[in-house]
């Protein structure tokens, strides 16, 4: 007798548990919902925040690109780049590069797509003439704006500029730097 006491208090333990749990079941089930459908929310919410922030880095990156057609442009002009000594062109495009450390090299190259003068003074043989934007910029005799890249003199990932150095009959020049690249 005093088992069957035992098994029906267990039972009635038993009975109990399982009434708070059914009686738990909705309350679990609310938190759950309102858990996945907060999720939901704020998953919408970053994307939208996310959106804002590539339009803030798209603006930037314009605005940047802009900036190195300007400076490419002016550059281009400047009777320091008209120099046939490279390491003189050079040292006046370090001095530029200076002044504007937003790039990551100034570069003046030949219609062959040799590098002239370095702004960064590396003494490093490169030719761009494989790459597309100075193909495009050949082609066209107008400032170029590449696609990214990895920079040759640098290494490191740019977007390049390349600028057309005008002759007296405003085609390329075929003597000395034909191009300025700001990256």
């Amino acid at each position: 007798s005093k088992k069957k006491i035992q098994g029906c208090a267990m039972s009635i333990r038993l009975r109990i548990f399982l009434l708070v749990l059914l009686a738990s079941l909705p309350t679990l089930g609310i938190l759950v919902f309102d858990v996945f459908s907060h999720r939901a929310d704020e998953i919408e919410e970053s994307k939208q925040e996310l959106a804002v922030l590539a339009a803030y880095a798209a603006q930037d990156l314009e605005q940047a690109v802009r900036g190195a057609v300007q400076l490419s442009a002016g550059l281009s002009r400047s009777q320091e780049l008209r120099q046939p000594e490279p390491l003189a062109c050079s040292a006046f495009l370090a001095g530029m590069r200076k002044e504007f450390v937003q790039y990551t090299t100034l570069s003046t190259y030949t219609l062959e797509g040799d590098v002239q003068c370095d702004g960064l003074q590396s003494g490093k043989h490169v030719n761009i003439s494989d790459r597309e934007y100075f193909r495009r910029a050949r082609a066209a005799a107008a400032t170029t704006v590449g696609e990214p890249i990895f920079g040759r003199l640098t290494g490191v990932g740019v977007i390049p500029v390349l600028h057309t150095v005008p002759g007296p009959d405003g085609r390329p020049r075929v003597d000395g730097d034909a191009f300025v690249e700001g990256a």
